[in-house]
């Protein structure tokens, strides 16, 4: 299993990144996107231990998911939407992002 996961990861790391085309969908991580920009950016599940995620908390370092967060935000030329959600599909109740929070944004 190790192993499988091991080469699993390897090949995402080098995998090579198609040239861009406009016209099409990129689905990418925020840990990817820093230096690109796109006209229209979603940040989906802005909700507390994914965004900053849960080992980020555990271990008390959320500071580089924050600056993650930022990347994402400041990708968007035109258009950015923001999304999260109160309860997963298993009936959890999920806060929203702290990060969130901290921009001044409130879920009624």
């Amino acid at each position: 299993m190790e192993k499988k996961l091991a080469d699993y990861s390897w090949k995402i790391g080098n995998a090579s990144v198609p040239k861009r085309n406009d016209d099409a969908v990129t689905l990418t991580t925020m840990h990817s996107a820093k230096g690109l920009e796109f006209g229209t950016v979603f940040v989906p599940s802005l909700v507390d231990m994914i965004v900053p995620n849960a080992s980020a908390k555990i271990r008390g370092d959320t500071e580089e998911e924050r600056r993650l967060f930022y990347v994402a935000l400041t990708r968007a030329k035109e258009r950015l939407f923001l999304s999260t959600y109160t309860n997963s599909d298993t009936g959890d109740y999920s806060r929203i992002s702290p990060f969130l929070e901290e921009l001044g944004i409130k879920i009624k």
